[in-house]
Order: structure tokens, then C-alpha cells, then sequence
């Protein structure tokens, strides 16, 4: 999941773009998590270091554009910010904040799909270098485990120990869900039940009373006490609502 940030003011020209990243999904192996912010100020006072891409409208009220994005720089070092502008002559200045693309209005789905392969492949680059110290640690009842948060499908609560289910083998070990789930709350585990913690990254669909992973052929059930703070989580995870 690649987290994008678009900052365009006009309404028209933002829904635009978001139909082409919508359309670049259906026709790739990428999917993304949209947030729009329609003004600089509430997305600076907002951000939280955590976007992929951000593609920065230069021509915004308050803060322009060109400002906002080497506000955002200092902040976030690893960004990919890509300018969308029907001024071709700020492309110099953009290389002063690392820009790493233009995308000229009105934004054609062809010209921007070919940049969007090249900048997912760049996404993934740094995600990897990043995911590299992205582990934890598992006492299992015979040895001791390093695992990839991101190979986490989910974590159930079955006769008195903790079942966490990898994308290849399932791990036994004590300890308990609430615990587990302070360790990686901020990683986008959310518990559907008391007994399951699930990682919102393998959400396919929620069907009724049940969340539908992908990876896996089980069906989770969503409790009714936890169930609106659940679908909270996954619609703010995926940049909608459910």
C-alpha cells in the first residue's frame, strides 16, 4: 500500500488526478491510500512524516505550493513529492526541494501512468531499505523468533495462547492480545474482536459481521462492541469510509 497525499485546491483538478491513480490501480499491481487536502495549512499542521508521494499543486491560497513543499522537506527527508502545474517554468526551483517529477494540468492519464511506474518502483526501493529494521521479536514455547511485521497476517487468541498467523507458518506463544496490540498499533493492527488482531495491510472486504483477509482462507469475526471502532480504523487506513 503506497500512502499518497494530493494537495490541490480545485476540486475539479483533484478529482481528476484521483481518477487516474484509481484507474493506474485497476491496471497495475499498486495500490494506494488517497488523502486530499485542499490548502497547505491544514496539511502541514497535519502531517505527520508518514506520505509516499505527494503531489503538491503550486498555485494554493495561503501558502503556495512551491513553500509548503520545502516546509514538508524539512520535515520529511524521504518523501516523493511531484508538482502538478500548468507553470512549466517553476521545474527549476522544484529541483531546490528534491522534486522528483512535474505533471503538467490538465493531467493526462498516459503521461501520468508511465511516471507513476517509475515512482512506485522508487517507493518500494525505500520502503525495503526501511523495512529492513521493521521486526519484532517472538518468545515461541521452543525458540526465540525475529519476524517481519509485515509478513503478520493476523494474531487470535486460542486456549490460553497466542496463535500469530505469518504469511508462511503459524507461531505459538504466551502472552496476551492487549499487549500485542500495544506493540503494534502503530504499525495498522486493529482488533476486530477480543481475539483477533488483525493487520489492516491484508484487509480485503468486510462481509457483514466478518472481515475477509486476503493471504489466508479465514474469516474473522467483527464483535458488535468493537465493530464501529474497527471499520473506523480500516476506512482511515485505506483514506475513505466504509
Amino acid at each position: 500500500m503506497i500512502n499518497v497525499i494530493i494537495l490541490e485546491d480545485e476540486d475539479l483538478a483533484a478529482e481528476k488526478l484521483l481518477s487516474c491513480l484509481r484507474r493506474f490501480e485497476q491496471n497495475s499491481e499498486y495500490s494506494f491510500k488517497i488523502t486530499r487536502y485542499d490548502n497547505a495549512v491544514k496539511l502541514l499542521e497535519e502531517y505527520k512524516a508518514d506520505a509516499d508521494i505527494i503531489f503538491v499543486d503550486i498555485q494554493l491560497p495561503m501558502i503556495n505550493g512551491m513553500n509548503a513543499a520545502h516546509m514538508i522537506r524539512k520535515q520529511d527527508a524521504d518523501v516523493v513529492i511531484v508538482f502538478v502545474t500548468n507553470l512549466a517554468q517553476y521545474a527549476i526551483e522544484g529541483y531546490e526541494v528534491d522534486a522528483m517529477d512535474f505533471v503538467l494540468k490538465p493531467v493526462s492519464y498516459s503521461t501520468l501512468a508511465l511516471k507513476l511506474e517509475r515512482l512506485c518502483k522508487i517507493v518500494e526501493h525505500k520502503k525495503l531499505k526501511k523495512d529492513a529494521s521493521k521486526t519484532i521479536v517472538f518468545n515461541t514455547k521452543n525458540n526465540i523468533m525475529r519476524v517481519s511485521i509485515d509478513d503478520i497476517l493476523y494474531i487470535e487468541v486460542h486456549n490460553h495462547n497466542l496463535l500469530v498467523h505469518l504469511k508462511e507458518e503459524t507461531l505459538t506463544l504466551r502472552g496476551t492480545i492487549s499487549s500485542m496490540y500495544d506493540k503494534l498499533k502503530d504499525y495498522y493492527f486493529a482488533l476486530c474482536n477480543s481475539c483477533y488482531l488483525v493487520n489492516l495491510a491484508y484487509v480485503k472486504s468486510i462481509d457483514s459481521d466478518e472481515v475477509v483477509l486476503n493471504g489466508t482462507d479465514d474469516r474473522l469475526k467483527i464483535s458488535q462492541p468493537k465493530r464501529k471502532a474497527f471499520i473506523q480504523e480500516v476506512a482511515k487506513y485505506f483514506g475513505g469510509s466504509i
